[in-house]
C-alpha cells in the first residue's frame, strides 16, 4: 500500500512539473512572425507573463516607430525595447485595460521586447522586434 501511495505522489509530482512547463524553449516570444510596414502603429498585447504577438517584424527601414501596447492582463505591465542590453524606449507601466503609445527612434536591427515590473521577464514576458 506504501509503495503505491508513493508511486501516485511521484506520477502527481511529475505531472505538475509537465503542466509547468514552458512551451516556448526560446524563453518568451517567438512563435511566427508578425509584420508591420513602417508608418504603421505596432500593435503588441501583453499578459501574464507574455506579449502577443511575440515576434514582431517592422518592414521599410528605421526612425520613428509607434509602439501602441495594450494591458490585456489582470497585473500592472509596460513594454520596454532594449538593444545591446540598454534600455531604447517604451511604454510606461500602466494597469490592466489600458493601451498606451511609444514613439521610439529605431535604427535596423533586433531588439528585445521585456517587460520590467517585478520577475515578469523572468517568467517569460518578452519577446523579439526586428527593424528591417
Amino acid at each position: 500500500m506504501r509503495s503505491l501511495f508513493t508511486a501516485l505522489a511521484l506520477a502527481a509530482v511529475t505531472l505538475g512539473l509537465v503542466a509547468c512547463g514552458d512551451d516556448d524553449k526560446d524563453g518568451g516570444g517567438g512563435g511566427p512572425a508578425v509584420t508591420f510596414k513602417k508608418g504603421a502603429p505596432v500593435k503588441v498585447k501583453g499578459h501574464e507573463y507574455k506579449f502577443d504577438p511575440g515576434n514582431v517584424v517592422v518592414e521599410g527601414g528605421g526612425g520613428p516607430t509607434t509602439i501602441e501596447f495594450e494591458n490585456a492582463g489582470s497585473l500592472a505591465h509596460n513594454l520596454r525595447l532594449e538593444k545591446d542590453g540598454q534600455d531604447v524606449g517604451g511604454s510606461p507601466t500602466f494597469q490592466a485595460g489600458e493601451t498606451k503609445s511609444a514613439s521610439v527612434d529605431l535604427q535596423p536591427g533586433e531588439y528585445t521586447m521585456v517587460c520590467t515590473v517585478g520577475d515578469h521577464e523572468a517568467l517569460g514576458m518578452k519577446g523579439t522586434l526586428t527593424v528591417k
